[in-house]
């Protein structure tokens, strides 16, 4: 089942340590992949889309033999054109092998001659399209996105909207299975171990009028005895949550229960104003019990109030077509506007309650979307139990579910 259609995948080919990782972080405008003076340091597939293309671009690790290059395309869902680098030393045995290869098979090639800054090289391919740039100096990579979205250009009656949804949850819950049912695609790696995810990646897919940049991430484990490299990927997770990511889906296993480590991850996703949606998976394991189902969402929706809980199984594909939708619903109500009559409405019916009454309400405006923010206008300080019964009856109300509020006490003082 494929539910959306997938970007195009732009793949850089060339030998160890001629730039490609440079120009892969340049191109997609921030450091993913490594770079340093020491070889084969890009050691999986990486796919990135950069927010001025259309396309993903794909880093191979440094590779000097045309036979495993197999290897890591079986890795990408589908190849629609080969960036062919080089540097300024020019062309050999192994690049000239690289070239036929992206030749045969019948996809876009354009050749980047880079490092030209230390010496210009005739590419000698004069049947070839080639561009000459240095990374390091900024000379003609700018223009490269631009130029490269140009190939995959379609006239469009309408913008596409982009939107980013990450994939969290505790190691070995089945994120990974999940995303590749998903977009219908064997993108992300799947292994019975713990650990095998340890870098964000992410695959930019097409919606209706709409560009998702789905993310999978690390598995959430306690920062206690890990190594570096789990530091790091831990380090990734929570800078995606804090920063880089506006909507989550938090995969539980529901045959472990909802465990500590699942309730701090919503909390840092929910207190941080983004969307989220609970996927209970592993549910298939225990038989479809109706009974466990319905105890998990009445145990999330205590907690997070209105929040979208989905029956999934990135194995059988059961509740994908649910979780899509919600996907839809919180990204449209993260960006809510309620109009002014009907939040006026809604207060003066709340005016004789004691959350009003005994804060001191005077009138309540909204602020600004993502999340939807409220202005509480009062001459007291509102005690937070007020807050939250507020806003669960504002979530109720405005049809609001799987978005937390962010509800501002104002005072006559405040600017």
């Amino acid at each position: 089942m494929k539910i959306f259609d997938p970007i195009p995948n732009v793949v850089l080919l060339g030998e160890t340590n001629v730039g490609k990782s440079s120009l892969f972080n340049k191109m997609v405008g921030e450091r993913v992949s490594l770079v340093g003076s020491q070889r084969d340091l890009t050691r999986d597939v990486i796919i990135k889309t950069s927010v001025t293309s259309n396309f993903n671009l794909v880093d191979l690790p440094g590779i000097n033999r045309t036979d495993e290059i197999d290897h890591f395309i079986e890795k990408i869902p589908s190849v629609n054109a080969f960036l062919i680098v080089i540097d300024h030393t020019g062309w050999n045995d192994i690049s000239n092998r690289f070239l036929k290869y992206a030749m045969n098979s019948g996809k876009k090639v354009l050749v980047l001659v880079n490092k030209s800054d230390l010496g210009h090289v005739h590419s000698n391919k004069n049947d070839m399209e080639t561009r000459y740039i240095s990374v390091l100096r900024n000379h003609g990579t700018d223009e490269l996105n631009k130029y490269i979205s140009s190939w995959f250009e379609e006239d469009e009656e309408e913008e596409l909207k982009s939107i980013s949804w990450g994939f969290v949850g505790r190691s070995n819950v089945g994120k990974s299975t999940l995303l590749n049912k998903l977009i219908g695609q064997e993108r992300f790696l799947v292994k019975d171990e713990i650990g095998t995810t340890q870098e964000v990646n992410a695959v930019s897919i097409t919606g209706k009028n709409k560009i998702f940049h789905m993310i999978d991430t690390p598995g959430y484990r306690k920062n206690t005895n890990l190594s570096d490299l789990e530091k790091a990927s831990q380090y990734r997770l929570l800078k995606a949550i804090n920063v880089s990511v506006s909507h989550f889906v938090v995969l539980i296993d529901i045959t472990q229960g909802i465990s500590r480590v699942d309730l701090l991850l919503m909390d840092k996703i929910w207190s941080r104003g983004k969307g989220l949606i609970v996927g209970i998976g592993m549910w298939d394991k225990m038989n479809s019990d109706l009974v466990v189902l319905s105890n998990a969402k009445k145990e999330l929706k205590k907690r997070f109030h209105g929040v979208y809980c989905i029956a999934v199984s990135g194995i059988t594909g059961y509740g994908i077509n649910n979780l899509v939708n919600a996907m839809n619903e919180v990204e449209t109500k993260m960006k809510k506007k309620v109009q002014t009559s009907h939040l006026n409405k809604w207060f003066a019916s709340m005016k004789n309650t004691d959350a009003v009454n005994r804060s001191g309400i005077k009138y309540i405006t909204q602020l600004g979307m993502n999340p939807p923010s409220f202005g509480l206008f009062s001459n007291r300080t509102i005690e937070d139990t007020r807050l939250r019964y507020l806003e669960r009856k504002m979530i109720d109300h405005f049809d609001l579910q799987g978005v937390h509020l962010n509800l501002i006490v104002k005072h006559k003082k405040d600017k």
